[in-house]
């Protein structure tokens, strides 16, 4: 399996047999070259335009957007609820966690997290092999609120996203602090393979 990340909190996740899923496409307001790629399956954590914008795909097959789980040929997909903010959904609604599994890995992207996982959340997301994380608070956990999670979920790899880089003017946090206290590696390309993902990784933007 291969990770490309998109910009923002939209990655494609490219299968051995080559299908492809999308999560979170955001839009053109954004800041970032919108994600115009074809892909089976995209999935959306919650309904805001920075995750939502499904019409900047060139194309789709099946859209998860509802707590759930779909499965078919060796790939799994599974959902669970959460909160966008620390006032259980009062401020900015409800967020989905979703979890991957094809290829022998496992991976989990948080979407909005705005909170500390709960025991059951944290037992769904638990030792992943790469947890895609947002880090820039304001609109989701901070910093140390990821670090945090990390630490209950204890992921073979992490890859921070949703954080202040030249591309957006979002009032968010940059990378800068997160890869200092995780001792991250900045890879120079959009794309890895999960095999090589070790400790915690930022792909260069």
């Amino acid at each position: 399996m291969k990770i490309t990340w998109l910009g923002h909190a939209c990655f494609m996740l490219t299968l051995d047999d080559g299908r492809k899923i999308v999560t979170d496409p955001f839009d053109a307001s954004v800041g970032y070259k919108t994600p115009n790629v074809d892909c089976d399956i995209v999935t959306l954590s919650h309904g805001h335009h920075d995750h939502n914008a499904v019409n900047e795909l060139s194309s789709y097959g099946l859209l998860l957007s509802e707590e759930g789980v779909y499965e078919k040929d060796g790939l799994r997909i599974s959902s669970i609820a959460s909160f966008h903010d620390e006032a259980s959904g009062k401020k900015r609604g409800n967020n989905l966690i979703f979890k991957f599994e094809a290829d022998g890995k496992t991976i989990v992207h948080l979407g909005d997290l705005g909170h500390i996982t709960d025991e059951k959340q944290t037992g769904f997301i638990k030792s992943a092999d790469v947890l895609l994380i947002p880090i820039g608070g304001t609109y989701t956990i901070t910093t140390d609120e990821a670090i945090e999670i990390i630490r209950l979920a204890a992921p073979l790899s992490v890859v921070p996203m949703h954080f202040l880089t030249p591309a957006i003017n979002f009032p968010i946090a940059d990378e800068k602090r997160f890869a200092s206290l995780m001792n991250a590696k900045y890879l120079h390309s959009t794309s890895a393979n999960v095999q090589d993902l070790t400790g915690a990784v930022i792909f260069d933007y």
